[in-house]
């Protein structure tokens, strides 16, 4: 069966093998779920809902309320950072929804094409998907939104990552746009009321591709060769902060009574 690749699949395994593997090979998932990742998921849905027409501008605070009522768990819904605690990160997703009515709805000149839409396309013998949070047509041309509940990164983070050129070019064939087509990628930080566009240019979409590539390579390799012998490395990083298997089994971290590893 043909393995479709995702942004988040291919940076996994330039990020952390052990991880990788559990994820994607072995397919366990730790019972919890970062609270973080957990409020970014119900803000999405409420931007959906609101784009679809099924939620009105004032109702969206009331329908992240009732999503949290349903499905927060104490016992499931883990902070990995300490100072993220249940009741400050559900004030944070409010503040979310305040901040996305405030800077990131649809202006007149906006023409949406889809929501949460999902983008499939060839590579190499595989297929890569992307899913795009929102995309317009503008005066300008095509234009991908990407709404983010965490705070902005660093200069150098788009500078060297590329999982928005990714997108870019995902959307340029999906379309049948020219290769020499700017798309601007514009990235809306609902925590903090900011935006920024990012313009992605045909060197470097061609970048992300031949990355992209790159990585799919390495996990058709790595894949045989850790069902033979189980042997993938952790790669200790920053990174580990937001990891939920940090408690559930890593052996980088002295949890190794768990590990499937």
């Amino acid at each position: 069966m043909t393995t479709t690749y995702s942004f988040s699949r291919i940076s996994s395994l330039n990020q952390c093998g052990a991880k990788h593997a559990w994820h994607y090979y072995d397919k366990w998932r730790p019972d919890e779920e970062g609270i973080e990742a957990f409020v970014g998921k119900l803000v999405h849905e409420c931007v959906e809902a609101h784009h679809k027409g099924e939620v009105q501008d004032p109702d969206m605070w009331e329908m992240f309320r009732d999503l949290w009522a349903k499905r927060y768990d104490a016992k499931r819904i883990v902070a990995v950072r300490e100072e993220h605690t249940a009741q400050d990160r559900y004030q944070y997703g409010l503040k979310c929804i305040g901040n996305y009515l405030a800077t990131a709805v649809l202006t007149p000149t906006m023409k949406l094409i889809g929501i949460e839409e999902k983008i499939v396309q060839p590579i190499l013998a595989s297929k890569i998907v992307g899913i795009i949070d929102r995309w317009v047509e503008t005066p300008g041309g095509l234009e991908i939104h990407d709404f983010k509940s965490g705070k902005k990164p660093k200069r150098k983070w788009f500078e060297e990552n590329h999982q928005l050129p990714l997108y870019a070019e995902l959307a340029r064939r999906h379309r049948g746009l020219p290769e020499d087509v700017e798309i601007p990628v514009v990235r809306y930080y609902l925590g903090f009321g900011k935006t920024e566009t990012i313009k992605t240019d045909q060197a470097r979409r061609n970048e992300a591709w031949s990355w992209a590539e790159r990585g799919v390579t390495k996990d058709l390799e790595f894949e045989p060769r850790f069902k033979e012998t189980r042997d993938a490395e952790t790669d200790m990083s920053p990174l580990c902060g937001w990891c939920v298997y940090k408690t559930r089994g890593c052996p980088a971290w002295n949890t190794v009574k768990d590990s499937p590893l």
